[in-house]
């Protein structure tokens, strides 16, 4: 749990460091921002406010400290995925794509797929990193995106391994498709597959 004691001296600490900080003797002010920020760690608070220390010059609204929450416990995490990547480029090259984790394949498939990363000069690396870094927090911050870069990685074997809403969209396309008559083959087949 959040020590309350901590938290003030921390927005204290950081309100006097950059410009136009709210006024936290005033106990709504501080009531408001305590609402908004109790419910994180006091680590990933920490974190989030050195970051914002380091990089910004005017104080944060509640939404940013959030923002460098997610930022602070991400970069971390991507920054060891980012040297997985690269272990994994100079170990099988471009001509075979390794197994991944599934964060990892979805921002390698974000940054244009195995091929395109292998073919990263060093010069570029420094930018790449960044690209990546921001690429996973963002798959991390939303929740369907992180979800579609699982459902991509595990590769179902059969229509009945996929989500219900997965289903309900191909039971969908499939009805779709057959009232137009094209393909029955196969929307049989998938039709057989559903019922399962």
């Amino acid at each position: 749990m959040l020590d309350k004691s901590w938290f003030t001296k921390s927005l204290v600490f950081l309100s006097k460091t950059l410009k136009h900080a709210p006024n936290f003797e005033d106990p709504e002010t501080l009531e408001a921002w305590w609402v908004s920020l109790s419910q994180y760690s006091q680590e990933d608070l920490s974190k989030a406010f050195r970051l914002i220390n380091e990089r910004d010059r005017e104080f944060p609204a509640p939404a940013r400290v959030r923002e460098a929450v997610i930022e602070a416990k991400t970069s971390g995490e991507s920054g060891g995925k980012f040297s997985e990547l690269l272990t994994l480029i100079n170990k099988y090259g471009s001509h075979t794509c390794p197994q991944m984790e599934p964060m990892t394949q979805e921002v390698v498939r974000r940054m244009g797929g195995w091929g395109a990363v292998c073919c990263w000069t060093d010069d570029e690396l420094q930018w790449r990193k960044k690209e990546f870094d921001n690429l996973y927090r963002d798959i991390m911050s939303n929740d369907d995106a992180y979800r579609n870069a699982l459902l991509i990685a595990e590769e179902p074997k059969s229509v009945a391994e996929l989500p219900g809403d997965v289903k309900e969209a191909l039971r969908m396309a499939v009805n779709s498709s057959k009232q137009k008559n094209k393909g029955k083959q196969t929307i049989e087949s998938l039709l057989d597959e559903l019922k399962q």
